[in-house]
């Protein structure tokens, strides 16, 4: 199975032996894939023997490839570099035999920016070697485009010595990083949110009163403490300034993503005025402007989320044609299709961004990953679009696994390669290429990841189970009877049937059943999410049937806290675990004192 599917391909007559030596010939411009080939290539690699040559050819599509296998040799006809690696990354599905069979393939991507963006903010902070391992995975499927998205302390900043830094991503790391993923033909995009989701910064005395609203702001019956830059004060500028020219200083990228999505507050304090006078929208464009005006004098092109452009499209016409939006939507119904066609009628550069849909599930939401990455697909090729950014989360304390955002790594590349709507290949691709060791672990991974269509109701950007994670320890200021009252009556707007209820508890246990013991740290991390999804489940039934499940929650609740660090720690620092862990300690807490909780 090669994914991304080939466009064409023609079958000829003979096989190449891939038992004999083969002698690869690369062009000065290829030196850096002799680094690569080592580690994806099952070939004999000698000074002599059958040839693997390479051919430039102008005519090419960018990124595309001609691989033309006879008896005796390799051909590789390319135009760019990506284009012969990706020729290789074809060739390498191709060598599970002794044998070949001789063919030609024409391939070329249908989308120019195939990537894919991982938080790194909230709470997982990867190791260098996990985020190598990602890169790895991204070049086997001819992705092109990898961002760490930044907010708060996650990446270590020159010019900000005094932050609370608790085991960031460094700039050597980014710098090593950079080459590493530049070799395997991905641009590292560096990523820093520089007008919403400054909570980190406006928590420090130092920058405290640049927030808009210092007091917090309320939304969907919650109250969150400050959040956004007040637009109007000059020091925001002057901070995030500083913070996109340190990112500068260590990144190589053309490319530069400065966020400013969700400024929640943005016309409920210190700038209400202004945008009461000129419109919110207006008093948006203004700020993010001057700070896409940074990037620019670096020559690098800026990116920015299109959701404040989507609320007030009134602005369109005059925002700045030299910024590109990303517009994000992560629901199997998602409506890329308008977005699209409103900034293509505006001229405007554009990219879309579904997801994995593995934050707020402790897994994945299998329909709602597939949905909203056909959704967005179709509308770029409808309207012209520049490619396609598939998200990944960590809201919440980022308790979902890695390997289940694999699935949507894995169909994203396949999407923007060559639309095809199927994820059987895909499924069957992962088995064969990341879970080799245990294929099932896709089909597990799957059919969890199911699990919210079990749910009574499509919850977006989530799932029912998630709300008793999500909730519990909210405003952890509170007194514990405060904080059990808040997250009781969160779930009580969620009620799962007890039929819901039973059908996503028997999945979980026959899968259970069919992984038996083995202790993989992908087995591991299954474990971990189906307990989870469990926890949740049987919490969700104590509040609203009145069912006691406290036994079998504080067993459930034991394991969860024995694995749940050293889980962490395989892929990851230990940056962010203790505030991930909060809600183990809360939840525990509740099930130590319900009786005279729930009363």
């Amino acid at each position: 199975m090669i994914i991304p599917i080939i466009k064409h391909v023609a079958h000829h007559e003979g096989t190449f032996d891939l038992k004999k030596a083969i002698a690869i010939h690369y062009p000065e411009i290829l030196a850096d894939l002799s680094l690569v080939v080592p580690g994806v290539l099952k070939l004999i690699i000698a000074p002599e023997g059958n040839e693997l040559d390479f051919r430039f050819d102008a005519s090419i599509p960018d990124e595309g490839y001609v691989l033309d296998i006879e008896r005796q040799a390799i051909h590789i006809t390319y135009k760019d570099y990506r284009g012969a690696l990706y020729a290789l990354m074809t060739l390498a599905q191709l060598c599970d035999h002794d044998f070949v069979q001789c063919q030609t393939i024409t391939d070329y991507p249908d989308l120019k920016i195939r990537g894919f963006m991982w938080d790194i903010s909230r709470d997982k902070v990867p190791t260098l070697s996990t985020m190598k391992s990602i890169v790895q995975t991204m070049m086997r499927l001819k992705m092109n485009h990898l961002e760490l998205y930044v907010e708060g302390f996650s990446l270590e900043l020159p010019s900000f010595p005094q932050l609370s830094y608790d085991t960031p991503f460094t700039p050597w790391e980014y710098r090593i990083l950079e080459r590493y993923a530049a070799i395997r033909g991905i641009d590292l995009v560096p990523n820093i949110n520089t007008f919403g989701h400054m909570t980190k910064w406006l928590e420090m005395d130092e920058y405290s009163d640049l927030a808009e609203c210092p007091d917090g702001y309320h939304r969907i019956g919650n109250h969150y403490p400050p959040s956004t830059l007040n637009p109007l004060d000059a020091r925001s500028l002057e901070l995030v300034t500083k913070m996109v020219q340190d990112v500068l200083g260590f990144s190589h990228s053309d490319l530069f993503n400065i966020n400013g999505d969700e400024p929640f507050e943005l016309g409920l304090g210190k700038s209400k005025s202004a945008c009461e006078a000129l419109g919110p929208g207006k008093v948006y464009v203004d700020f993010i402007t001057q700070v896409a005006e940074v990037v620019m004098k670096a020559r690098r092109q800026p990116l920015i989320w299109g959701d404040v452009l989507a609320r007030h499209p009134e602005i369109l016409p005059e925002f700045p044609k030299n910024l590109t939006v990303i517009d994000w939507g992560y629901d199997y119904k998602h409506d890329f299709d308008l977005r699209a066609s409103r900034l293509h009628q505006q001229n405007l550069t554009f990219m879309l961004a579904p997801g994995t849909s593995s934050w707020c599930s402790f897994a994945y939401r299998h329909r709602d990953m597939i949905g909203s990455t056909n959704q967005a697909v179709q509308a770029l090729k409808t309207h012209e679009g520049q490619g396609l950014l598939m998200t990944d989360w960590g809201d919440y304390g980022h308790p979902q696994p890695l390997c289940f955002s694999y699935p949507g790594l894995a169909y994203a590349a396949s999407e923007t390669w060559t639309m095809n709507g199927h994820y059987e290949e895909v499924e069957a691709w992962l088995k064969q290429c990341v879970f080799m060791n245990r294929p099932q672990q896709a089909e597990w991974i799957r059919r969890i990841g199911e699990y919210s269509m079990m749910e009574d109701r499509h919850i977006s950007n989530g799932t029912m189970a998630f709300r008793s994670w999500m909730m519990a320890g909210f405003y952890h200021q509170d007194s514990l009877r405060e904080q059990f009252s808040t997250w009781k009556i969160a779930l009580e707007k969620v009620a799962l049937s007890l039929a819901s209820s039973r059908s996503i508890l028997e999945s979980l246990e026959q899968i259970a059943h069919e992984m038996g013991s083995c202790t993989s740290l992908v087995d591991r991390e299954i474990r971990q999410s189906m307990r989870l999804i469990e926890l949740g489940v049987l919490l969700n039934q104590m509040i609203n049937h009145h069912i006691d499940h406290l036994d079998r929650c504080r067993r459930l609740m034991d394991e969860i806290d024995h694995d749940y660090a050293s889980v962490w720690l395989e892929r990851n620092k230990p940056s962010g675990l203790d505030r991930s862990m909060r809600r183990i300690t809360i939840i525990k807490e509740f099930l130590s004192h319900w009786d005279e909780l729930i009363e």
